[in-house]
């Protein structure tokens, strides 16, 4: 395997990794190759550079004057023209937006020497003549400094993490229940922000230029984000259509559809129900659908729960061949049988980072000589005190030195363990001198100070971009509105088509209901709107309509809150989500009113005249709005009663709270 992709023969440079692999039983063995008469330095990313010597230059994904081949980029996605004092580079609505010096072009914008286009995943350096390319697909290099995470009280969940992550590495994060592994990857893929610290991707703050990364992330949450009823197929078919460009042709997506399940080993399944496949291969299609975009930096929480321990190896060997293909990817894992594939391991206690590091080195580091470790989370979990067997011995130097800085109160484990970890040799190699180290490619320069203690008052509001979460930025999204409605009013219509229990269920409430009526309704009740027993059935008829429009909805934002939030994160405008709920479900509630006064009027008589009494005596009246008749007239305040039950039920349901968006 070369760069996560079998090869025949492949003329070998220096630093290149190999593996030889049983993609069955995910055994591999890992060969780099190294030539001593040169240096560990990075592959020239440059591509040839772009002269700007006509009026105008058209940057796209094919058939422009420069062209950029990624799904990220349109095909027509900007242009730069010549100006008499310099040039401006125009966006043309590409998809995933055009960004100079990490602030999105919204028209166009006028170019000064060393400004920084990004286009996608790659960056372009305008030098007043000419642009200079830089192409960071399998280029990512992550950094955290000092990442603190406070919540309600001032608790703090994440206390001062700093690691350094290179281009296709892939790293666990492991350690016990509430150590704050999920913390720390919610602070580094941007979701979960810290509240104090920053994070690097190739030198840009990854906070303040989220939207020019959005594109290039991919996260599979603990959650399943598919829809269980839609094979495998329909359901990264629809995925696709919402996170490439609007421009993507149907054959780049079955093409890309088919890529993704090959990297993946899961083509033989594409027309299973994603409901009947294992827990390892849905995690997988949770995988091919974040891989549809050509993510190259990759975060995953869990994947290997509740996996047994053969899926787990191979779900972990599939992982080491993507980051070998060109990701970056961080995970978070309690299971450690397997942790030997990851790169680095990033070990968490008691919210603070004991370790990072190669996985065998964690072993010497803390003096686990089974080679088992399971034996590491006894070493770290509890609460240090005089007598302790650790303080006795491992921990001596680290408990004196921190009663030297407490007069009171005893320390955790974890504190002594970073303790040890902050004056060892693998801390200076792993994480100091790589966050020394420079940027790959030109980075945006920030304002934002790197100090956290000249900020003490920054909270996790004011760490938004905007004063936004990401999930709260519907502006960036790949696909138009109108585009997005479409494409999920046809994903709700074939999920009610194929959830045959669920349809059933909904057209069968108003025949069921409409003959319980028609058991206790006189066949003249209508007659007499103004006697009792009349009144009562429109009652009953109003009642029923809200009802069965609540219970068509209840359930519908409920069932899909994991989906709904990994969408959201990713492009999905709230507007065209709710509105394609409403439509199709409105659909459903015109059949329900339809067919509920159908089965009433098998006995209620909805053609007579009424009579009404009024103060000049009794009249004679049509009853009904003009054109419809009475039955008609019904229908339309039924279907409107049972709209309203359908607006009722999903703002009952709808999710609410900082962590679910808006």
């Amino acid at each position: 395997m070369f760069n996560g992709h079998q090869v025949p023969e492949h003329e070998l440079r220096h630093g290149d990794v190999l593996r030889v692999g049983d993609p069955y039983t995910g055994s591999f063995v890992t060969i780099t190759y190294q030539r001593l008469a040169r240096t560990m330095a990075p592959p020239d990313e440059s591509v040839p550079r772009c002269r700007l010597d006509q009026p105008e230059v058209t940057i796209g994904r094919e058939g422009c004057e420069l062209t950029l081949a990624s799904l990220l980029v349109s095909r027509r996605h900007a242009t730069v023209r010549a100006l008499p004092d310099g040039h401006e580079v125009r966006d043309l609505g590409s998809a995933n937006g055009t960004f100079v010096n990490g602030e999105r072009v919204q028209i166009s914008r006028k170019l000064g020497r060393g400004d920084i286009i990004q286009v996608g995943p790659f960056k372009l350096v305008y030098d007043g003549r000419s642009l200079d390319s830089y192409d960071h697909r399998g280029a990512i290099e992550l950094k955290a400094r000092r990442l603190v995470r406070r919540v309600g009280g001032g608790k703090v969940i994440l206390d001062r993490v700093s690691l350094a992550i290179l281009p296709r590495e892939f790293v666990g994060v492991v350690g016990g229940s509430g150590a704050g592994k999920s913390t720390l990857l919610g602070a580094l893929s941007g979701f979960s922000r810290a509240s104090e610290g920053d994070v690097l991707v190739n030198g840009d703050d990854y906070y303040a230029n989220f939207d020019a990364y959005r594109g290039q992330i991919g996260y599979v949450p603990q959650s399943d984000i598919l829809h269980q009823t839609l094979t495998v197929d329909e359901a990264l078919r629809f995925t696709a259509q919402l996170r490439l460009p609007e421009d993507t042709g149907d054959a780049e997506i079955a093409a890309r559809v088919e890529r993704v399940l090959a990297d993946v080993d899961i083509e033989d399944r594409r027309t299973t129900r994603i409901s009947e496949l294992s827990g390892g291969q849905r995690k997988r299609v949770s995988i091919a659908a974040e891989l549809l975009a050509d993510p190259s930096l990759f975060f995953l929480d869990e994947p290997t729960s509740g996996l047994d321990p053969g899926l787990e190896k191979r779900l972990m060997y599939t992982l080491r061949r993507l980051a070998d293909g060109g990701r970056t990817i961080v995970m978070v894992t309690h299971a450690t049988a397997n942790i030997h594939q990851c790169d680095h391991i990033a070990f968490m206690a008691d919210a603070r980072l004991v370790w990072f590091g190669p996985p065998a080195e964690a072993l010497q580091h803390f003096g686990v000589r089974s080679g088992d470790f399971a034996d590491i989370y006894t070493k770290v979990e509890g609460d240090a005190h005089e007598s302790h067997p650790l303080v006795l011995g491992e921990l001596r130097t680290e408990y004196a030195r921190w009663r030297e800085a407490h007069e009171r109160g005893e320390p955790s484990l974890a504190e002594l363990w970073e303790l040890r970890f902050r004056r060892s040799d693998a801390r200076t190699r792993y994480i100091v001198e790589r966050l020394a180290g420079e940027a790959r490619g030109p980075a945006v320069k920030s304002n934002k100070l790197h100090n956290s203690q000249s900020r003490p008052s920054m909270t996790m509001t004011a760490m938004k971009v905007g004063g936004t979460t990401p999930e709260d930025r519907p502006d960036t999204a790949r696909v138009s509105a109108w585009q997005q409605l479409v494409i999920l009013v046809r994903r709700n219509v074939r999920l009610l088509a194929v959830d045959r229990r669920n349809l059933a269920t909904l057209l069968l409430q108003a025949p069921i209901i409409g003959g319980i009526l028609v058991l206790v309704a006189r066949p003249t009740a209508l007659q007499d709107l103004q006697s009792s027993h009349g009144r009562l059935v429109l009652f009953l008829v109003a009642l029923v309509a809200v009802w069965c429009g609540i219970l068509c909805s209840a359930r519908e934002l409920t069932k899909e809150r994991a989906i709904y939030r990994r969408e959201r994160l990713a492009n999905l405008r709230i507007g065209p989500y709710l509105l394609a709920k409403f439509v199709v479900l409105a659909a459903v509630c015109l059949v329900q009113s339809v067919v509920l006064l159908t089965v009433l009027a098998l006995k209620v008589d909805f053609t007579a005249a009424v009579t009404t009494f009024t103060a000049d005596g009794p009249e004679s009246v049509v009853r009904g709005v003009a054109g419809l008749g009475f039955f008609g007239s019904m229908l339309v305040t039924t279907f409107l009663s049972s709209l309203s039950g359908l607006g009722m039920g999903l703002l009952l349901r709808a999710p609410r709270g900082p962590r679910t968006g808006r």
